[in-house]
């Protein structure tokens, strides 16, 4: 965290009010408040600095937009879980609270002139570019979010910016030839490459009960629920223009770049419509949801597998506690149709038997012992074994004959990271075997690696800080199995 925000300490102040405004028409997701053993409203506390509900509520949200994002829009509750998006949620959060210690202690404060011109210079709270207080105070109501939460937010963040001020990276010509040579170390090896080859030996009735009762948790069957539903398609739902354009004047906050300025009209058209007709479809799905309660609307029959990529977290969450004839609530399906209905049967998770999974595991036995052979083949070969010969270096692309750019920069890595002069490296269908022949530094360092040597310092300094942080102001949690 403290890494990225130096990078991006022109729009640290901006960022973190959109995270704080981020969850506009979002829900909350892949946690339950009351769940929580909290001391009074907080969830944690650093040093003086106490971190509320609200706090985390808000950084969960970020960072469950963040990951949703890299993964395309299909991450659902149970991934959010697997990722552990609450524990990341909340170091930053205590990360964030160590810096407001740590600037404090030294003397670091935010003026109300600094905060009042931190918020009145923002675009997204203009009307003709000049600073509309009205327009302000209803993007907060909209947000649910209170005058004093949302300005202490912009005070915190602006007192970590100045914090941050206070450690320009630079670095000494000393310091970019000891880092920089390092980058530049040139390797000339001999390497051979082992394929993976028919098992020599053949497989028992007992080796494969014996692997499934020690992997068996990984062959499950998974959960199903068989629903009597209706589907309202979203894409469906009329609109007009002028119905498009009240919602972007009226929700402009869900419409901002990466920068903080509102994107214009035409670039966001997309998702303004997806937003309008998703919110109509929500709306005709609450009125079926009260005819199917009366018994008087047709439905169609839908086998749902819990885990997969188109059960939205809401739906999973009624899925997964439901039991036969729970009513569902209108949720969003496959991104596209709001879904309402009645449960008829439910199958929970459960492992499968051996004679169900035996198939996959004489598969992944298989495999696993035909890696023991190529290990065995390859330390027996690693020291009179001759192939090719190649130079690398930790930042040039090479590739080497039968092996991917990808594997090739997994060999180089491994290589480098290792102290011997000659090893084996296991890749997935093959084993990578060298030895190193001859080692070059470098005399002079190219100047296209000082800002990578400066990135090196850089983190070197971040992660320093942030284990004296840790030390001098440690964290309370109150939520203990989120670090669990």
């Amino acid at each position: 965290m403290l890494e990225w925000m130096q990078r991006h300490k022109k729009y640290l102040v901006v960022t973190i009010w959109i995270s704080v405004i981020a969850l506009v028409s979002a829900g909350m997701v892949g946690w339950n408040p009351s769940s929580f053993s909290l001391a009074g409203d907080n969830v944690a506390k650093v040093g003086d600095i106490k971190i509320s509900q609200q706090d985390f509520q808000n950084m969960h949200q970020r960072v469950f937009n963040e990951y949703n994002q890299m993964l395309g829009g299909n991450l659902d509750f149970e991934q959010a879980k697997t990722f552990g998006l609450d524990k990341i949620a909340l170091n930053q959060l205590i990360q964030a609270a160590q810096l407001q210690n740590f600037a404090k202690d030294i003397g670091l404060r935010v003026s109300d002139e600094e905060v009042v011109k931190a918020i009145t210079q923002d675009k997204i709270f203009m009307t003709n570019d000049v600073f509309d207080e009205k327009l302000y105070r209803q993007i907060l109501r909209e947000n649910n979010l209170s005058v004093k939460f949302f300005e202490q937010s912009i005070r915190d963040s602006l007192l970590i910016q100045k914090l941050l001020t206070l450690f320009p990276v630079t670095t000494t010509p000393l310091e970019q030839k000891t880092i920089g040579s390092t980058m530049q170390i040139t390797d000339t090896i001999e390497y051979k490459i082992l394929e993976l080859m028919p098992l020599k030996q053949k497989i028992t009735e007992q080796q494969i009960q014996d692997f499934w009762e020690k992997n068996k948790e990984q062959y499950k069957k998974e959960a199903k629920a068989t629903i009597q539903a209706m589907l309202i398609d979203i894409t469906k739902q009329p609109f007009t223009q002028e119905d498009l354009k009240k919602l972007y004047d009226e929700d402009k906050s869900l419409y901002l770049g990466e920068n903080g300025e509102l994107e214009p009209f035409e670039k966001v058209k997309d998702k303004v419509q997806y937003t309008l007709q998703e919110q109509e479809a929500k709306k005709q799905a609450i009125k079926l949801f009260q005819k199917l309660k009366e018994g008087d609307e047709k439905t169609q029959t839908l086998t749902l597998t819990l885990d997969a990529p188109e059960i939205s977290e809401e739906l999973y969450e009624q899925l997964n506690n439901a039991n036969e004839g729970t009513l569902i609530k209108p949720a969003l399906y496959n991104h596209n149709y709001y879904v309402t209905g009645k449960v008829t049967h439910f199958q929970p998770q459960s492992i499968k038997t051996l004679q169900e999974a035996k198939k996959e595991v004489l598969g992944f036995l298989t495999k696993e012992l035909q890696f023991e052979e190529l290990k065995k083949e390859a330390a027996k070969q690693l020291d009179s074994f001759s192939g090719k010969i190649a130079k690398i270096d930790v930042l040039n692309q090479a590739r080497f004959d039968g092996l991917d750019a990808n594997q090739s920069q997994i060999v180089i890595h491994n290589i480098f990271r290792s102290s011997q002069d000659k090893g084996v490296i296991t890749l997935e269908s093959n084993a990578f075997i060298y030895k190193i022949h001859k080692q070059v530094l470098p005399q002079d360092i190219p100047s296209n690696l000082i800002e990578l040597v400066r990135n090196i310092k850089s983190q070197f300094v971040d992660k320093t800080l942030m284990e004296y942080l840790e030390a001098k102001y440690p964290k309370k949690v109150y939520n203990k199995q989120i670090f669990q």
